[in-house]
């Protein structure tokens, strides 16, 4: 009987995840397949290809096209399987065995965190032991749980049927009720977090193939493949510390606008909107209103700072780091502004496009229904351009009589200013008045 130590009920209450996230479990796993691809490829030569499949397992209902409940998640794939060296892992809380991969070695507790149990059947070949097919299974619960630690019936015996490739299932069983809701997504929007969670996998990665199986077979493969139109790389240094940009437009029928993606080990741990940093790209489509546009963020610093569940990085973000312990420390804003200069540049056709596109139809409207905003279009052209060309004309207007208050306060301002000035001329003063 193998035993895993720690207090780990008490490890898994602690391990922040909130409902929402709860398909990052999920992803958890799918992860745990690319790297059990990863690494059988490094010691099998002869190995060169590599297969996931997610099956989305959902109760029966006596309603026509009715969708059960969720009953579990079974991840298959056909890696390196659940050696002893992996098996030791498994059972080490905060296990460095993938720690130059990324690993945090906790990602499992993730799985009861979300789910009742996990039922895991791995047949292998044993590389260590003269290549013999062996096969191993186990079920991860807390019901096993006690004061001495987590008790896992580990069955390893060797394999006697007729052995085709290396086999590897975890089940994730009966979401628990704080977490069941976050499950309950769409085969679109499933095929949308495991491409948007390892795209740095499916770029560096495209020959391992991935299936989502709920009701039909989804290739994530071709889905990622199909919308991916164009990507190209940069580099920019933050301090000492040096950053990738990977851009992306991918097709507007897959992405729904445009992002930063923040990666840490290949894996996206957080997003913000685009338009957060760069005005007037709320909405925009580009390429020729075919794609959004995704910037991936990654780097050694990033890989280092992400939190043990991989949803934040442990760096500050104030706007002010001053009163930080370490005021000499990047912050995620000091990267974000770095990186928006980047992608200001790469995206320098793109926006003046959309600026073109704004402005006309801002002129258009002044033009039609609000003449008494025609100043603006010399005076505050820059702010006009800024605007995105998607917003209601009830919001144009708004703007647009913010904008001539904001013009006029500038007006005044600078009159009282030119009043003030004792030392001008009565040419000097006249001309700066005309002005």
């Amino acid at each position: 009987m193998a035993k895993m130590g720690l207090n780990i009920a008490g490890r898994i209450k602690n391990f922040n995840m909130a409902p929402q996230q709860s398909f990052l479990a999920v992803l958890e796993a799918v992860v745990n397949s690319i790297h059990s691809i990863i690494y059988r490829r490094d010691k099998e030569e002869s190995f060169t290809g590599g297969w996931i499949r997610i099956n989305v397992k959902r109760e029966d209902t006596l309603i026509d096209d009715a969708k059960g409940d969720i009953l579990a998640f079974e991840i298959t794939d056909n890696g390196v399987g659940f050696t002893e060296d992996n098996m030791e892992s498994f059972l080490t809380a905060d296990s460095n065995f993938k720690e130059a991969i990324g690993g945090k070695g906790i990602g499992r507790f993730s799985w009861l965190k979300v789910f009742s149990e996990v039922k895991v059947e791995s047949i292998y070949k044993d590389y260590s032991l003269n290549e013999e097919v062996n096969k191993r299974s186990f079920v991860f619960s807390l019901q096993n749980n006690s004061d001495y630690g987590l008790e896992i019936d580990d069955r390893l015996e060797a394999y006697t049927s007729k052995f085709e490739d290396n086999q590897t299932t975890v089940e994730l069983v009966t979401p628990l009720q704080a977490y069941n809701q976050g499950l309950k997504l769409s085969p679109e929007i499933m095929t949308s977090k495991i491409i948007e969670h390892c795209i740095e996998y499916l770029l560096e990665y495209p020959d391992i193939k991935i299936d989502l199986i709920y009701d039909e077979t989804i290739s994530i493969n071709e889905r990622f493949k199909e919308a991916i139109i164009n990507q190209k790389g940069d580099i920019f240094d933050v301090s000492n510390e040096s950053f990738t940009i990977r851009h992306l437009f991918i097709s507007k029928n897959l992405l729904k606008d445009n992002y930063i993606y923040w990666s840490g080990n290949k894996r996206i741990v957080t997003k913000v909107k685009l338009d957060k940093y760069i005005a007037n790209t709320k909405g925009a489509i580009f390429k020729d209103s075919t794609a959004h546009y995704v910037a991936v963020i990654s780097g050694n610093f990033l890989d280092e700072s992400v939190g043990d569940n991989r949803a934040v990085f442990n760096l500050p973000n104030s706007e002010d780091n001053n009163d930080s312990l370490f005021p000499d420390s990047i912050t995620l804003k000091d990267i974000a502004e770095n990186a928006k200069n980047v992608i200001k540049e790469f995206l320098l056709s793109e926006i003046k496009l959309i600026q073109e596109k704004s402005e006309t139809r801002v002129k258009n409207f002044i033009k039609s229904k609000a003449p008494e905003y025609n100043h603006l279009l010399k005076y505050c052209i820059d702010d006009i351009r800024q605007l995105s060309a998607n917003i209601s004309e009830d919001r144009l207007e708004s703007i647009l009589h913010d904008l001539s208050e904001k013009h006029s306060k500038r007006i005044i301002n600078e009159l009282k200013e030119i009043e003030r000035n004792t030392n001008l001329s009565t040419e000097e003063y006249q001309e700066s008045f005309k002005k």
